[in-house]
């Protein structure tokens, strides 16, 4: 949980303008988080740019070069074509042509993606937070806790919920500070001397169930 929702900030996905100081809500209930596609996009354009100015292979590419050479056929046989496709390359410049359309038709997958799926943290009022995609409902995070500090406008997160004991709360304990919360939007941020400076809040918007199909 901890490293998921640092990286999540982390890279900066998510974001809603919409979002403004104050407001009231409950936090007990599902939440969707709120892509931030244009965070998205600057990722991936600079990822291009990264290729477009290479002189050299990367370092990493070289070193998956030399493991790959090393494998067996059955361990071969579990790395999607694609990848050998382009470690196998010797040329440079068809290297760049190939990472390019492979970053773009990540790029494609992860929009389509989003239009049909969510992610949902749904606070459940006996205090634990299941995470999950919408799209894949037969796993579900349940090993997160949850408090809230509605004194310090704060929500407390942490792992392995039956450690928690009244005020004492478990040394993997997250704080995170209630930037907006009404019933409809809610927008958190990581506390803490171990948070990145320039990480963004977590943002969300409450979560409907979509309507089954007769």
């Amino acid at each position: 949980m901890r490293k998921s929702i640092l990286v999540l900030s982390a890279l900066g996905m998510l974001t809603m303008a919409a979002c403004k100081n104050g407001g009231s809500g409950q936090l007990a209930q599902k939440w969707q988080i709120v892509p931030d596609y244009q965070a998205q996009d600057s990722m991936y354009q600079a990822q291009l740019k990264n290729i477009d100015t290479l002189t050299a292979f990367p370092p990493e590419f070289e070193m998956m070069k030399e493991q790959m050479a090393k494998m067996k056929p059955e361990e071969l046989q579990q790395i999607p074509a694609e990848t050998i496709d382009i470690l196998k390359t010797n040329s440079l410049d068809s290297f760049k042509v190939k990472a390019r359309a492979s970053i773009m038709e990540s790029k494609k997958k992860q929009d389509e993606l989003e239009k049909t799926r969510a992610i949902v943290y749904d606070f459940q009022k006996n205090g634990i937070v299941k995470m999950y995609a919408t799209d894949n409902l037969a796993q579900v995070d349940t090993s997160t806790g949850w408090k809230e500090d509605a004194k310090n406008k704060q929500i407390l997160l942490y792992m392995n919920p039956n450690m928690a004991n009244g005020a004492n709360l478990p040394k993997d304990t997250m704080k995170f500070k209630v930037l907006h919360m009404s019933g409809d939007s809610l927008s958190i941020k990581a506390e803490g001397k171990d948070m990145m400076p320039n990480m963004k809040p977590m943002n969300f918007k409450k979560f409907t169930e979509p309507k089954k199909s007769k």
